[in-house]
């Protein structure tokens, strides 16, 4: 007979050890792949507001970041909220009121909406800014959970605040000033 090949046994423990590690190991490569994508899908950690493009009610197209240099209210809405109909009159009288220092106030239906049901929406309240139809994307890159939301983009393309829900004039033009100074 030949020499005996002796079999080394490995630790019981040496082999806990090593799927305790590479669990660890794929733990850290989740967590870190999370993070990643949450910086690309908010403006890859800049805070930069998630830029878009959507199609206008009249057939353009509307991207937020060619609208550098000016600052941006986003309004996330539907035609039959009543919270949304409440604001309207305030979302008016804002665009009256800021509309010639700059600001651009673009409503993005997140309720399906044609384009001829949110032009006849927004005509209803003499609103004379862009409606843009939304996308189920742009709501998740929003993290949109209820409706209105309103976010205010600075003129750099930042992200200044959210406001989730109907608000008041005083509110949003404070969201407005902050943006302005």
């Amino acid at each position: 007979m030949g020499p005996s090949k002796a079999r080394r046994k490995v630790p019981r423990r040496a082999i806990v050890y090593g799927i305790v590690f590479g669990l660890i190991v794929l733990i850290i490569l989740s967590a870190v792949t999370t993070v990643l994508n949450e910086l690309a899908r908010n403006g890859g950690g800049t805070g930069l507001a998630p830029d878009f493009t959507l199609d206008d009610l009249e057939g353009n197209i509307v991207t937020l970041s060619q609208l550098r240099g000016r600052p941006v209210l986003l309004d996330f809405m539907n035609t039959t909220s009543s919270d949304c109909k409440k604001d309207m009159p305030t979302l008016v009288r804002l665009n009256g009121n800021y509309s010639q220092k700059g600001i651009v106030i673009l409503s993005i239906t997140l309720g399906g909406e044609t384009a001829p049901e949110m032009k006849k929406y927004l005509q209803a309240y003499g609103a004379s800014w862009s409606g843009l139809l939304g996308t189920n994307p742009i709501k998740k890159d929003y993290d949109v959970k209820v409706l209105p939301t309103y976010f205010m983009v600075d003129s750099n393309g930042a992200m200044k605040a959210t406001l989730p829900g109907s608000q008041s004039y005083d509110s949003l033009e404070d969201l407005i000033e902050s943006s302005l100074s």
